[in-house]
């Protein structure tokens, strides 16, 4: 069973009731489709401009091919040191750390439900539908690398974006990631401050940061890493 609200969540009272949605019956199943599917819709008329209709025209309507925006999270995440590290030891010790580093991406994206759009070399571009589950990966995988002979920095950003070729996507998100990915130290994962408001209780979130984003200027981004075990999640 499912819960949703009968009204946008800025229009309703505290006393308001919810309905509850069996998504067993196909009816109710459809219902709910469409209330997820007009939020994610909201907000995004500066990208009308760029739609042929309103999707849902015959294919020989189309004066010309244009996907449909979507907001995504990315993150970019990369083994730190890795030229070197490779220059000193030699291609298969590094393929070693290589691997362990891939097998704990697959795992933890698995477990929290975020794809592996792609492998880049020794890192990986992650994307999501919602950022707390990115986060929550990007800063699961760089934690459980702590220990390996290689530490992994990430960077993390939502925004809309064009899909393409069946598995890119074209948007700021994804070039904003990629880039504080770079500025990230050891253990880090620098976050666009749009997404403040997803970062798990378990997550330690240091004061904000103010990086030269290449291409794009200065912005202030925030800083996460694991807290401690044992700590309060509150804190």
């Amino acid at each position: 069973m499912r819960t949703a609200d009968q009204q946008p969540k800025d229009a309703r009272d505290p006393g308001d009731e919810k309905i509850v949605i069996n998504i067993d019956d196909p009816n109710q199943r459809i219902y709910l489709i469409r209330q997820i599917a007009e939020e994610e819709q909201s907000g995004r008329d500066e990208w009308v401009d760029i739609r042929v209709g309103d999707g849902t025209e015959e294919p020989q309507e189309y004066t010309r091919s244009v996907p449909r925006p979507v907001v995504r999270t990315f993150a970019f995440l990369d083994l730190c040191e890795s030229t070197s590290y490779l220059e000193n030891v030699g291609p298969r010790e590094a393929l070693e750390v290589v691997s362990e580093f891939r097998r704990i991406v697959r795992e933890t994206c698995a477990n929290r439900g975020v794809r592996v759009a792609k492998w880049i070399g020794d890192g990986a571009m992650l994307v999501g539908v919602a950022s707390g589950p990115v986060i929550a990966a990007s800063v699961e995988i760089c934690d459980r690398m702590r220990g390996s002979t290689l530490q992994v920095r990430g960077g993390v950003a939502e925004s809309l974006a064009l899909p393409f070729d069946g598995d890119d996507y074209l948007g700021r998100g994804a070039n904003f990631a990629a880039r504080i990915c770079d500025a990230a130290g050891e253990g880090e994962v620098l976050c666009d401050e749009d997404c403040t408001g997803s970062v798990p209780s378990w997550v330690w979130r240091g004061p904000g940061r103010k990086i030269e984003v290449a291409g794009m200027g200065e912005h202030t981004v925030l800083v996460l890493k694991r807290k401690p075990p044992g700590q309060d999640p509150g804190a």
